[in-house]
């Protein structure tokens, strides 16, 4: 069993959004929302300057990916064309977890009037308008 820790800087950020969202028993869909936005952006991140320390929340891998676990797994290996053995994708998964709350962290940085669920709906109906355009 794998065990997967966000940066420290984004441990915080996890109890925050999880309170905003009224997650704080389930934190973990908080962090696959994370992975979810900053897999959206199409910004492929480096396991060399992208890689952050693991100091933070910790998910085991069954309570972080769920039933879904090789949903999750295929999108990081169609996104990084790497096969499903290697021993990289969850390196990947840490990395778009802390990137995607970074990236949660601007948005409600700039958008103040903004709660948790707009930012959802937001985020579904742009994924629903580029699905439309493909």
């Amino acid at each position: 069993m794998i065990s997967i820790k966000t940066s420290e800087t984004n441990k915080d950020k996890i109890a925050t959004f999880a309170t905003k969202l009224g997650l704080v028993r389930n934190d973990n869909i908080v962090a696959r929302l994370a992975f979810s936005y900053s897999i959206s952006k199409g910004r492929k991140l480096s396991l060399v300057k992208d890689l952050k320390d693991s100091k933070g929340k910790e998910y085991k891998e069954d309570t972080l990916l769920g039933e879904r676990k090789n949903f999750y797994l295929a999108v990081i290996c169609q996104f990084y064309e790497i096969h499903k053995s290697s021993p990289d994708i969850f390196k990947y998964l840490k990395m778009h977890i802390d990137d995607g709350l970074e990236q949660m962290d601007v948005f409600f940085e700039s958008n103040p009037n903004l709660d948790a669920f707009d930012f959802i709906i937001q985020n579904i109906e742009r994924g629903i308008e580029s699905i439309e355009q493909t």
